[in-house]
């Protein structure tokens, strides 16, 4: 308010104000520091905090404003007082407004209960404690009530807060170490805090024994099996509902094979409970069986207890499976055979988890492994009283490797007690209950060095043969025999005969003869080669087709035809000085690609003598089985009047004669002269000019003509004893 105050000359305004204040308090009227108060005025705001005193002022405000002071925040752990106060300022006055703030309090609850199964536990006692820094005080001991609750009606406010610590558990129960640490905060002043304590009961403990009906640990494998299953247990609630599940389990797998259900309730917290399943023995035979057990508390809704080690023998039984296991084999162990008449083998068959005193029977019978059908000569039958739980039967046969070569047998075994088919081995792929049968096999190719199977007719010519055998044993010694045969008639070649005897290092094999054979002999014609292969002196493989070109070797059989004639084809030449002689000579059975040398020979036909001038050599390469090779000559044919030429000729390669034409009385590779006729003495009439019949010159022409085949003869004799000579 403004106020004026006139004298002469002057004029003096004066402004009236006052101040505002609050004070904070505590319920017994102590000042609290730490408050935060709100000052709101014509649309100022101003925030103050209190200090020691508990007070906090606004200073200068004027006269008749009116402040509204709220406390927007209590000190620690008290309760903030939440209406506001109002003030109207007066001139040189403090108006001061008092908030009183209480500690803030809580009533708590403590609420024990057993776990899961939310339970109230009764009687157990508690230790509550006032914190301060790391010490601990204690306010008191409490139990808690039939609803498993300790209640404290109010707790003020502790800046450290509390603790409650379980003095001992409940019997039946594990210990609880957890201490339960709590706070109570101005933000909940007046509202419950409850404690939720959860005890965990002592694990319940199994110890089970799994039996037959009589006790026993060992069953026979019958159509149903009565087991029982006794389960010790401790630390159970006396009269509660415990449900159970027994899985029968296959130790061997793991897999779940039965499952019994049932409840029970203790009479104590420690006792036993027997289980009883029937099992299908069949089934189960061989089997060792393992109970699990499980417990369910009806009342926590779940599982508190388990019993389930695999390794158990307490909670295991063994339902009996007997067993066959064979072995077929010779008395070396062998199991692979060559394909003899007679083979020993014998079949062992090993029987398990018998009945010592029972009395079996068991059968054997054997199988072919082409077709799977009966072998009937191998099947054989036994009845034994067993002395031990496991035992071995021998089956001795005598089987026909010739009649199985290239097959094999499996032999299966049955057992049975009285009439009852207990066991039985009866798997055709088993490989220690089969027996094999070779199948060996001879595949042969005969050759020369270049690999060749067709030779001209040399003297001697090597030749490599061998024969390929498959399907051998490996370690077995064999013995292979190797026969030639003449192509031409099928009979044994005495000179192509060969035997040896190797030991098999591989199932494949091959083995190489050499020979060397008289192609001259053997002109024209061929050997085709046979193999047989043998094991212990008995034939078990043999390769004897003739006509195999594979193993056959041929030689060829060259031939010459020759033709000798005039320059115009005569046969009858009139004797010149200068006399053209044509000879050609037609050769067959030439190899193709072959390299060959044509010797040509003329010779005096009236003495067989070779004319030095009728001598001629050519070589070439055969480019056809068959060829001719001609021939030109130019002489002085003047002295063989009344006499003649014939031709004569030799094939050779390699520096051998391999065909040969030297026939002197052959009239195709002759040529004769005659007497020429003179014009200067021919008589008037020709009838005179001719010699009459009976006159000398003609006997003395066929004299000369005999003389001249005898001579050919002589000739050709001495060629043929040179070359044997040769």
């Amino acid at each position: 308010m403004l106020y004026t105050y006139s004298e002469t000359c002057r004029t003096i305004n004066v402004v009236k104000t006052g101040a505002a204040a609050a004070q904070k308090l505590d319920e017994e009227g102590n000042p609290l520091a730490g408050a935060v108060f709100k000052f709101d005025y014509n649309g100022i705001v101003e925030e103050r905090t209190t200090g020691a005193d508990g007070l906090v002022k606004l200073d200068n405000i004027l006269m008749g404003t009116t402040i509204t002071i709220t406390e927007i925040r209590a000190p620690e752990g008290r309760v903030i007082e939440n209406t506001p106060q109002t003030v109207t300022i007066e001139p040189g006055q403090t108006i001061t407004r008092s908030f009183t703030n209480r500690w803030a309090q809580q009533p708590i609850k403590l609420v024990k209960r057993e776990k899961d199964a939310n339970r109230p536990l009764k009687d157990v006692p508690f230790a509550l404690y006032k914190l301060t820094g790391v010490t601990k005080t204690l306010i008191g001991e409490y139990k808690t009530d039939s609803n498993g609750e300790i209640n404290i009606e109010q707790l003020k406010y502790n800046r450290d807060g509390y603790r409650f610590i379980e003095i001992e558990p409940l019997h039946g129960f594990l210990p609880n170490t957890t201490e339960y640490d709590f706070k109570v905060t101005s933000e909940k002043d007046g509202q419950l805090l409850e404690i939720i304590v959860d005890n965990e009961p002592n694990p319940p403990l199994l110890n089970t024994t799994a039996t037959g009906k009589n006790g026993e640990k060992f069953v026979d494998p019958t159509k149903e099996v009565e087991l029982e299953d006794t389960i010790h247990y401790k630390w159970l609630f006396a009269g509660r509902i415990y449900q159970y599940t027994a899985k029968i389990v296959d130790q061997e797998t793991g897999e779940v094979l039965e499952i019994v259900e049932g409840s029970f309730i203790p009479p104590a917290y420690e006792g036993f409970q027997v289980i009883k399943a029937n099992v299908d023995g069949i089934k189960y035979r061989g089997k060792k069986l393992v109970f699990y057990e499980y417990i369910y508390d009806t009342v926590s809704k779940k599982e508190v207890a388990k019993h389930e080690d695999i390794t158990d023998e307490g909670q295991t039984i063994k339902i009996n499976d007997p067993q066959i296991t064979t072995k077929a084999q010779d008395e070396e162990g062998r199991q692979h055979f060559n394909p003899l008449a007679k083979v020993p083998v014998q079949e062992t068959a090993t029987l398990t988890d018998l009945v010592v005193g029972h009395k079996y029977t068991t059968t054997v019978q054997a199988y072919k492994l082409s077709d799977s059908t009966p072998y009937e000569n191998a099947m054989a039958t036994k009845t034994f009283i067993a002395t031990d739980p496991t035992m071995e039967l021998p089956f001795e046969f005598i089987l026909d490797g010739k009649e199985l070569q290239g097959d094999g047998i499996v032999f299966t075994e049955k057992l049975f007690y009285e009439s009852e088919e207990l066991a039985s081995h009866e798997d055709l792929t088993n490989k220690d209950q089969t027996v094999l049968f070779s199948d060996p096999q001879i595949t042969t190719k005969a050759h020369g060095k270049q690999k060749q199977q067709k030779f001209d007719p040399l003297l001697k010519v090597p030749i490599k043969e061998t024969a390929v055998f498959t399907d051998l044993i490996i370690g077995d010694e064999y013995k292979v025999v190797v026969q030639g045969y003449r192509l031409s008639t099928g009979e044994p070649y005495e000179k192509v005969k060969a035997e040896a005897t190797f030991k098999a290092t591989d199932t494949k094999m091959d083995y190489s003869f050499d020979f060397v054979l008289n192609g001259k002999e053997l002109a024209g014609d061929g050997i085709v080669f046979t193999e047989k292969l043998l094991f212990k002196d008995e034939v078990i493989a043999e390769h004897n087709d003739l006509t195999n070109k594979e193993q056959t070797i041929q030689f060829a059989d060259p031939k010459i035809t020759t033709l000798a004639q005039g320059e115009n084809g005569e046969k009858i030449l009139v004797p010149a000085e200068k006399t053209t002689i044509k000879e050609s000579a037609k050769i067959t059975g030439l190899m193709i690609g072959h390299t060959y040398t044509v010797n040509v020979n003329g010779h005096r036909l009236s003495n067989g003598m070779i004319i030095d001038e009728l001598k001629k050599q050519h070589t070439f390469i055969a480019k056809k089985s068959e060829m001719t090779l001609s021939f030109e000559y130019q002489m002085d044919t003047q002295a063989f009047v009344n006499d003649g030429i014939v031709f004569t000729e030799t094939l050779v390669t390699e520096n051998e004669t391999i065909a040969e034409h030297v026939d002197l009385t052959n009239e195709q590779q002759t040529i004769r002269f005659k007497a020429p006729v003179s014009s200067s003495i021919l008589p008037s009439s020709p009838k005179s000019s001719l010699p009459s019949t009976g006159e000398t010159a003609t006997e003395n022409l066929w004299l000369f003509l005999i003389f001249l085949m005898i001579f050919s003869v002589i000739i050709r004799l001495e060629y043929k004893k040179k070359r044997l000579d040769e």
